[in-house]
Parts: structure tokens; sequence; C-alpha cells
């Protein structure tokens, strides 16, 4: 966007403070929620939403503190990858399950040579050494000091301290600006205004310290709910937990939890290898409830460590799916139970996120990630979804509580912490449509005002989310939370994709296509949840659940007996 001032004429601002994005984006929307046009109030609007999330200016970042900036350069035929993903996971195509290769992914997609020459020159004229962090040449790399990323972005960078937690991040607290000549090249350089959400993994800290109790949620019980006993027998087989910002689990604390349900061992590796160990609530949640219901699957734990205040690891989407795009053997499916509001999110950097979710997609990856656990969001002019839920080519999970174990449906009612509701970055996918229409003409829906009805909805999918039983530091207690649900279905999923392969089919991939088409195949084989909803603001007023796909709970819980034998029919 070309600037007025004219001492900014030959450099562009880029839209990556919060809901500036979110402004843009609307015109491909038949209504806005909330939309602010004046560029002051998007800005005051971040640090108040900063500021509510725990973070302070603590001052000018040192001028030689080292920053490892990542440049997404963009991608090309984005619109071919978008039909490609489609088709490999869509059972009605002629080339359902005919996934890409890492390579002909990153053929299809790389960056025109124009565009590359654009950064190659941007770089070496400000005197900055970047090289390609992919084969591809789709993201660059650059340490540079905190000099020179001003001089690069004309921006100034700051120490923001996150006084919940005490641990700090270095970024920008205002826009930045690139010269015209490179601008439409990039999709966003980082670490510059996205913040780390450290509260999410916090604040379960605190919901755990609750002591054990009789009544939790443990693997017994959700087998029984979810109707799976089958152990994995299939090498071929693999899944991963994706964890985030110091995030560890403790080995000894899933070896006492296995041994108490007596589950089958998994193979567990870390990735990278020389990873630590420690007792993460929510690393040790993941990793002890996927291996549960993915028993005896072969295991990686995928790390995104967040120490160093400059580090780009403090952006984990990126390096995460850095990670991600340069492993040739990427394992089947991922659990991912990490996300924040997205208005926290530039447009920016949320669509290329979401880019390299369909990329991971088109290569038959599947993605499950937390639909998040404050309802429909909090705020006095509407609600809040949740990023990267929001995204079209991930799977969100949300979460339910109650019901009965061995009943067809299993007559649980959703949670009311369950993320859900509607995107505002986001249109709705074809493969969504019919379900969602029917959700957003029913009666009893939350006002219209504080929500998008033409916005992609979620969670896809739900699985119990309270009170779920986990070893921490050899002692058991209870934790709640759309991080439970995740690795849960994920773990569930896992055994369908070893189902297939045991059929001489390919994996399931890219999962909504086939989630959607499954209530037409075998309504029995997703519990539809009708009772309950989620939260707003902590209290009432979220959305319902209803027959069908809705806004709380998607399109219900997972019968794996059911669900093996459909999954073969495609």
């Amino acid at each position: 966007h070309e600037l007025a001032d004219p001492t900014m004429s030959m450099r562009t601002a880029c839209a990556l403070v919060l809901l500036c994005g979110a402004a843009l984006a609307f015109p491909i929307r038949e209504s806005r929620v909330g939309a602010e046009t004046n560029g002051l109030l998007r800005q005051e609007h971040l640090f108040q939403k900063l500021e509510q999330r725990g973070w302070r200016i603590q001052s000018r970042a040192e001028p030689d503190q080292l920053l490892d900036l990542v440049i997404a350069v963009k991608l090309q035929n984005v619109d071919r990858l978008q039909r490609t993903l489609l088709d490999v996971s869509d059972p009605r195509s002629a080339t359902y399950g005919q996934h890409l290769s890492q390579a002909a992914v990153q053929d299809l997609v790389k960056p025109s040579a124009e565009s590359l020459a654009a950064v190659q020159r941007w770089l070496l004229s400000s005197g900055v050494s970047g090289a390609p962090a992919t084969d591809s040449g789709d993201f660059y790399s650059a340490r540079v000091t905190v000099r020179e990323a001003e001089e690069l972005l004309d921006a100034k960078y700051y120490v923001f301290l996150h006084e919940p937690t005490g641990r700090s991040v270095i970024r920008l607290n205002s826009t930045y600006t690139l010269p015209a000549s490179v601008a439409d090249h990039l999709d966003f350089v980082a670490p510059t205004v996205t913040f780390p959400p450290f509260h999410k993994s916090d604040r379960r800290q605190e919901i755990a310290r609750t002591a054990a109790r009789d009544d939790m949620v443990d693997p017994p019980m959700l087998q029984k709910l979810y109707n799976i006993s089958r152990v994995s027998n299939d090498s071929r087989n693999n899944m991963a937990v994706a964890s985030f910002l110091e995030q560890y689990y403790e080995p000894t604390d899933l070896k006492r939890f296995w041994e108490k349900y007596n589950l089958a061992e998994n193979s567990f590796t870390n990735v990278p290898a020389s990873t630590k160990s420690g007792q993460g609530i929510e690393a040790e949640l993941d990793v002890q409830y996927i291996s549960a219901m993915g028993s005896n699957v072969t295991t990686q734990v995928w790390y995104t460590p967040g120490n160093m205040p400059g580090s780009t690891s403090n952006e984990p989407w990126v390096t995460f799916l850095l990670n991600v795009a340069n492993t040739t053997d990427a394992p089947h499916l991922f659990s991912i139970s990490y996300g924040d509001d997205e208005d926290t999110v530039s447009l920016d950097y949320a669509d290329r996120t979401c880019q390299e979710f369909m990329k991971a997609g088109a290569r038959g990856i599947s993605l499950l990630v937390a639909s998040g656990d404050g309802g429909a969001g909090c705020s006095l002019t509407g609600f809040v979804p949740t990023f990267p839920a929001t995204c079209p080519w991930i799977t969100g999970v949300g979460g339910v509580t109650g019901g009965n174990p061995g009943s067809s449906p299993t007559d649980e009612t959703v949670a009311g912490l369950s993320g859900g509701g509607f995107s505002n970055y986001w249109g709705v996918p074809d493969y969504q449509k019919e379900a969602q229409d029917k959700y957003i003409h029913s009666e009893g829906l939350p006002r219209q005002s504080y929500w998008n009805a033409t916005g992609r909805g979620f969670p896809d999918v739900s699985a119990q989310a309270v009170d779920f039983s986990i070893c921490v530091g050899g002692s058991f207690m209870p934790v709640s939370g759309t991080s439970a649900a995740t690795p849960t279905t994920a773990g569930l999923f896992a055994m369908l994709n070893e189902v297939r392969l045991a059929a001489g089919k390919p994996t399931l991939g890219f999962l909504n296509p086939i989630l959607y088409q499954i209530p037409a195949k075998d309504p029995r084989a997703l519990n539809d949840i009708t009772t309950g909803s989620n939260n707003y603001c902590g209290g009432s007023g979220g959305f319902p659940a209803m027959a069908g796909w809705d806004a709380c709970s998607g399109l219900g819980s997972p019968n794996f007996g059911l669900l093996s034998l459909v999954v073969n029919d495609f």
C-alpha cells in the first residue's frame, strides 16, 4: 500500500499489524464484523490486545543483538496447489490418494525467477548476507543485528516482556516498510509483529495443579467411548506431535502412564534427536494421549524451541513449517495443540502459513489442530475465532465432555471451552458449504453482528476435552482443553491410516473432504453432538450444538469401528 507521505513514496508499508490485514481480507467476503478503517485505531487495537495478554514494552532492543530473519518469498501457482490438494484428498476425484512428493510440491509453487532476483538484489544492496532456507528458495534466512534489521525494514525493534511468564521477545512496535522493488515479491518478514502465545501453555500449568480424582478421563474410557481396540503392527505407519516454546515431555512419566493403563509402548523419536526432556504440561499431555489412541504407532516429537529472544523459534509456525518443507519423509500425520486469536496474526502471515499447510496436505500429511479453549472468544464487538484452526486446509478439533462409553451415539455434550465459530480471514471452502449453510440458517444462533456468516466455520470434529488424567513428575492429575482432544483424535486417525495401509491403500492425507462426506455414508460413524454450547467471554452466549455440523463441535466425535469401515470404502 503506497503511503501518502512523500518521504515514504518509494517504500510500501507491510500490513502486518493486527486487523490491518483483516481489513484487507474482506473484499472477498460478503460481510465484515467490527471492521476498522483507521490505521491508528488498528495500531492501538494491537497494543490493547498485547496488553490483555500480559505483554509490555520493556526497552529498546540492543543494536548489536542478533536476529534470525526469515523472509517469505511469494509462491507461484497457489490456485493450482489448492486444486491439486482437493483432487488428491477427495474420494470423488480420479486422482484421489495420488499425493505429491516433496520435490513435486516445491516445483509447483517455487517463486518466480523475478521474485528471487528481487530478493537477492534487495539484500545485497542493503549489505545483508542472506541465503535460501529451502531448496526452492520460497524462504530466505539472514542473520543480522537489530541495527541492520531496523535499516532493512525502516522500523524500530523493542524488547517485549510477557509478565505472566517472565519471558521476552524482540519485536517491532509498528508496521514495517519495504522498498517497492521487493514488496510485491514478499509475503512477510519475521520476526516482526507476531507474538508467541506463551499464555496458553502457562495457563494449563495452573489448571493441572489440581489433585487427581477417580472420575478423570483416561485411555480405557476413551477406547470404549470411541470404539477403538486396535494396536498397530505396521512399520510403515507413523505420526507426530508438534511441540513449541520449550514444552518437553519426560520419558519416565510416559512410561509410568503406559504402565498404569496397560498400554503398548510406542517407539518415540525426538526431532531433533538431541532435545532435552522436561515436564511441560502441554507436551506430557500430547505424547501420552496420542500414544494411547495410536497404540504402538511409531511416533515422532518435533520440537520448535523458543529460548532466544531474537530467534525465529519464537515465531514457531515459521520454523516448524520450514522443517516440514525441508523433510522428504515427513510423518503421515501431525497433532498440533497450539494457536491464538485470529486477529493477533496479520492476514499476510496467516495466509502464507495456510499456504504452507496446503503444501503439506498435497503431500498426504494430515494436520489436526486444536480449536482453542476460549469458546467463541471474547470481545465487546464480536466473537474471536482461533488461528490456525480457521485455516481451511487443516482439521480443527473441538472439545466435548460427558457421554456414555459403549453407547452409539455417545450422548456427549459440548464443552464450554471448545473453540468454535467463523473465520474473519477465509471464506467457506467448497467441501464445507452444504453443512455450514444448514447451520447458519438455523434458529437460536447468537446475534449475527458478532460473527461472519460467510467465513470458514470451525471446528471440523471434536473429542473429549475435560479432566484428562496425565502423569507429570510421577503423579497423576487432571488437565482440560482442546489440547487434550487433539492428540486423542490424532492417534485415532493414525490408526485409520493403518487400516488403509493394510488394505493396500494410501494414507488419508488432508482429512476434511472425506470427513464432510462421512455422514452421508454412515451417519453413525461420527457421533453427532446436539446438546450444549461453547462459551462467550467465559459465560453463556456462544454457538449452540445442533444436528449435523455446528460451530462448537463440528461434525461430532469419532466412532473408530465404523470409521474404519467407511474409510476403506473410499
